[in-house]
């Protein structure tokens, strides 16, 4: 009976990846990829213009270089707000923590972060600097996935907010899913390396 079911899940995660590599194969016929580069550059837009990673991610910081105080110019090395490393170290209402709920407005648990700053400073850059790999379409899959996983623990963070959360997780499995298209770094790397 188990050797059963050990010979099922290799043939139905073998079904899956023959049909992901299937659809992978589809979206790089020639016309499918022309007709699909609007979208996926659509996508990549929309994640960068749409969803507020980039302000959320700017409000982190004191100073970020070319970007704050004063864009375009060498402000200094990144400082992290003092308000910001307190959200993250503190457990309060209006704090950066894990929380799990139930039907009332008084978080069931709620965990603090082990390493409040270093969690700060990470999310601080990844607000920034991933939204921009996608937009320009430079590790465009893996950035899609960073800001997925940051999409959960915000999630986790403040569970109020499942509907915007469900579509920013949407729009992020498009990328991972349809990739980054023609109009990207990563179509032209691809093709440079291929030659």
């Amino acid at each position: 009976m188990e050797q059963a079911r050990a010979r099922r899940v290799p043939g139905q995660t073998g079904r899956i990846l023959s049909a992901l590599a299937g659809f992978d194969r589809w979206l790089k016929r020639p016309v499918v990829r022309w007709v699909a580069a609007p979208v996926q550059l659509g996508l990549r837009l929309w994640i960068f213009f749409g969803l507020p990673f980039v302000n959320s991610g700017l409000t982190k910081w004191e100073v970020y270089p070319f970007l704050r105080p004063e864009v375009g110019a060498w402000n200094g090395w990144p400082q992290l707000r003092a308000a910001v490393i307190y959200q993250f170290s503190s457990i309060c209402d209006f704090c950066f923590n894990i929380r799990i709920w139930v039907a009332g407005e008084k978080p069931l648990v709620q965990w603090g972060h082990p390493f409040p700053e270093t969690s700060a400073w990470l999310a601080g850059n990844a607000e920034i600097i991933l939204p921009a790999l996608i937009l320009v379409g430079l590790l465009t899959r893996l950035s899609a996935l960073g800001l997925l996983a940051m999409t959960l623990v915000i999630q986790l963070v403040m569970p109020t907010g499942l509907g915007a959360h469900a579509t920013w997780a949407v729009l992020l499995l498009a990328v991972i899913v349809l990739g980054p298209g023609l109009l990207s770094v990563d179509h032209l790397l691809g093709r440079l390396f291929r030659r």
